[in-house]
């Protein structure tokens, strides 16, 4: 059985030769693409994943920031107005990702409820693995948003959830599934993603694909399939 134990931080990791380092291909800062920003935006965001993700938006100062950017703190400026700015970023990078990601797998998958299920939640555990850190962050810190963000999130976020939803209503309809409760359904499915954020990238003996393959598999377990 895998340990479920907290992840340790980078500066553990570097500390203790004895804590179990990042899977190679796998980088603590890693972010989706994003054209939209400049390169200084960017630089920027992976210091700022790495600590939010270690200690918290709340327990990140502006010094530590740029810090892990390499940059001065009066600089940062340059390339956001706030450390709320920084997060309200992270936030709709992560969140957009992960819809994009699970829409596309949807759509490429054949139109079976079985299949569609195995795809999304392959595609919902890849953005988990690849995106770890980023993952803990937009899971983690809402509660620092200002409220007009919080609703712009909470809309991508019922998007994807809508996704979730309508194919596990399309599979129960159709026999495919039997689900023991939808909404606890719904909870679990969600939940695989974020505990495969917190111990994924320090596993030695598993690779993200057969993590995502298996991971689907019990989802559709937990659905009725057998």
């Amino acid at each position: 059985m895998v340990s479920m134990s907290p992840a340790p931080q980078a500066s553990e990791v570097a500390a203790d030769p004895d804590i179990p380092r990042w899977q190679v291909g796998f980088a603590p800062d890693a972010l989706p693409d994003t054209p939209s920003l400049t390169l200084g935006q960017r630089r920027v965001l992976q210091g700022c994943v790495q600590l939010f993700a270690e200690q918290g938006f709340s327990g990140s100062s502006v010094r530590d920031i740029a810090a892990a950017s390499g940059l001065q703190p009066a600089s940062l400026y340059n390339h956001f107005a706030s450390k709320d700015a920084m997060l309200h970023t992270l936030m709709l990078i992560g969140h957009e990702h992960h819809a994009d990601q699970i829409l596309r797998a949807v759509l490429a998958s054949s139109g079976a409820a079985e299949e569609q299920m195995r795809s999304l939640v392959s595609a919902h555990v890849r953005v988990h693995c690849e995106y770890s850190r980023l993952a803990l962050v937009v899971n983690r810190e809402e509660a620092f948003l200002a409220p007009d963000v919080r609703h712009q999130i909470a809309a991508i976020r019922d998007r994807s959830g809508k996704i979730t939803s309508d194919i596990v209503e399309r599979g129960a309809r159709a026999g495919a599934f039997t689900p023991v409760g939808p909404q606890a359904t719904m909870l679990a499915l969600a939940g695989l993603g974020l505990d495969a954020a917190r111990w994924f990238p320090y596993q030695s003996d598993i690779s993200v694909d057969e993590l995502a393959s298996n991971y689907a598999l019990l989802a559709l377990r937990m659905l009725g399939v057998r």
